[in-house]
């Protein structure tokens, strides 16, 4: 589950959260926190609270996005 928290003010972007991915193996479960942090550029004004949860199809996707982001 990743949550995330953005702000728009006039021309900037600011986004910042965190989350955890899980593994659950055959004799023990993984666990790995992340952070996450986004600026950008761009017309508009607002708040936007997201979350999310990501499905993978195999454990080496999943390791990939843990390792990598």
């Amino acid at each position: 589950m990743f949550s995330t928290v953005g702000i728009n003010l006039m021309l900037a972007s600011f986004a910042g959260g965190e989350g955890v991915v899980g593994e659950k193996g055959l004799l023990s479960n993984a666990e790995t926190f992340m952070k996450m942090e986004l600026a950008g550029v761009g017309i508009g004004l607002g708040v936007k609270d997201f979350g999310a949860v990501f499905v993978f199809s195999s454990k080496d996707n999943l390791r990939a996005f843990a390792e990598a982001g």
